[in-house]
């Protein structure tokens, strides 16, 4: 019982992790490609040479004290004594190339799936937002939604980050990221006006230039998501209360940024 569990285990592991391994073997592949290549044609030279040798008459290989030269073989009795051994660097070179095409196709699918589900998420999401704001009026879901990041600022004090001093007064948090940053109001909408305007230049603009117009640094995904046409940036503020009592703005989106952002733009047609 416990053999097939552990396999199963291994199994499990090895499909989550098949990119990664996949371009392991990519790697190491390329490298061998490159050594069994190299020994190969050692070897055929060898071959070549001595097949060259052994074709030449004893008698007729030397006139006096001078050597004559080795007939030149023709290309097929070349490619019939050799050819055997180049089936290793072949056989190799043509795995790491089915196995970077694997992890390619692999990370793309699950790429689109991520995209697919983030979007059903989202869609969901504004679906639930709307029904609250006909059920219960906006002035009502504004005040939960305040109520929700009032318990995020509490949930994660600024006295455990580091705070990005700018040339704003208020205290101010980003609720995707989970920072502190100093800013206000007037430069958050700005921020939100650069943004769109670039959408409607260059048909989309990612997280990270938002983040450059308030004045934090991007993320290692920030570039990955954004904004386009069909899907403007908004940005949602809630006043609350620091857990050191101080005033801070915590920044949410209406309409988050989407990882497929500015196809259009960004295959170039």
């Amino acid at each position: 019982m416990i053999r097939p569990v552990v396999f199963k285990r291994v199994q499990a592991i090895a499909v989550e992790n098949s990119p990664a391994l996949l371009t392991g073997v990519g790697v190491i592949g390329t490298v061998s490609t490159a050594v069994l290549t190299v020994r190969a044609s050692f070897r055929a030279a060898r071959i070549i040479h001595k097949e060259s040798l052994d074709r030449v008459p004893a008698e007729s290989a030397t006139v006096g004290n001078d050597f004559v030269g080795l007939p030149d073989l023709p290309k097929g009795d070349k490619v019939k004594l050799v050819w055997t051994e180049f089936i290793p660097p072949v056989g190799v070179g043509g795995v790491t190339i089915a196995s970077i095409i694997f992890a390619n196709r692999i990370s793309s699918g699950r790429a689109a799936a991520m995209a697919a589900a983030y979007g059903l998420s989202e869609k969901t999401f504004s679906d639930y937002k709307e029904k609250v704001e006909e059920k219960l009026g906006v002035s009502k879901e504004q005040a939960i939604r305040d109520e929700i990041a009032q318990d995020r600022v509490k949930a994660l004090p600024p006295s455990g980050q580091t705070i990005i001093i700018g040339g704003g007064e208020v205290l101010c948090f980003d609720v995707l990221t989970s920072r502190y940053f100093m800013g206000n109001m007037e430069k958050i909408k700005k921020a939100e006006n650069e943004i769109n305007s670039e959408i409607l230049t260059c048909d989309g603009a990612s997280l990270s230039r938002f983040y450059d117009e308030i004045g934090l640094p991007p993320t290692p995904h920030s570039d990955t998501i954004g904004w386009d046409i069909d899907n403007r940036c908004e940005v949602e503020v809630s006043a609350v209360m620091a857990e050191d009592e101080r005033p801070c703005l915590s920044i949410d989106f209406k309409s988050w940024p989407k990882p497929d952002y500015g196809k259009v733009w960004l295959n170039g047609s």
